[in-house]
């Protein structure tokens, strides 16, 4: 009637939702690689191995699950932390066109670590994105402190191109100094050999993010507060006008 054969078992049945579940893991080399671009390789894989199998699925987990929930959390406090800077330099400055234009710089600190990260041909990864929210709060200080003294400087001599000019070249040193000693501090924890593929990625973006952005800031900020202070010029001679 029947016949019995001996073979080996599933030492332990794991079930995730109901289903039966097998889990495959491994560890990754940061200095090669980072576990999203891990995952973008080896997706088209794996779906490649199930299509035949209909009733099998998967799941990426681990550490790659933890990176996708950490970048969300990363765009809220991306969006929360340029939200309450922009709130405080509301209140500081009395005005809500001079904070867009002392926030002005952020973008191009972002642009510098993302150039930075392709040029070194370094993995872009979850520590990359921590030292780019760093960054944010950092890069605006070089913007604060010239139209600060831009608002003073106008304030004392009117509102001419002039004073505009010699008010950039009076702060260029402090802030050249700024950004040059806090970027040659990250560097040695940024290039090391042998040194902490953790931490790399987090001093790289933000010391090259930080250099480009000033850079960028001593041009940058200056024209668009020429087009500021034009505007509110235009709108004092127009209610002038009409008086």
């Amino acid at each position: 009637m029947a016949s019995f054969t001996e073979a080996p078992g599933a030492f332990v049945i794991r079930r995730f939702n109901r289903k039966r579940t097998m889990a495959v893991s491994g560890d990754i080399d940061l200095k090669k690689t980072t576990s999203l671009k891990m995952t973008k390789t080896i997706t088209p894989y794996i779906e490649s191995l199930i299509k035949d199998y209909p009733g099998l699925s998967y799941r990426i987990g681990g550490e790659s699950k933890d990176t996708v929930e950490s970048l969300d959390s990363f765009k809220k406090a991306l969006v929360a932390s340029i939200f309450i800077i922009f709130i405080m330099l509301v209140v500081q400055f009395s005005s809500m066109a001079q904070p867009i234009i002392i926030m002005s710089a952020i973008p191009f600190g972002l642009v510098g670590v993302v150039a930075s990260f392709k040029i070194l041909g370094l993995p872009f990864g979850f520590m990359a994105l921590m030292g780019m929210l760093g960054l944010v709060g950092v890069v605006i200080n070089d913007s604060i402190v010239l139209v600060t003294f831009i608002n003073r400087s106008l304030k004392e001599k009117g509102h001419n191109l002039e004073t505009l000019i010699n008010s950039t070249v009076t702060r260029f040193r402090p802030v050249v100094l700024t950004t040059v000693t806090t970027v040659v501090g990250l560097l040695p924890v940024a290039h090391m050999p042998g040194g902490d593929p953790f931490l790399r990625p987090m001093a790289t973006s933000f010391a090259y993010g930080l250099l480009f952005s000033s850079a960028i800031t001593l041009v940058f900020v200056p024209a668009c507060y020429k087009i500021y202070i034009d505007f509110v010029d235009k709108r004092i001679s127009k209610k002038l006008a009409q008086v």
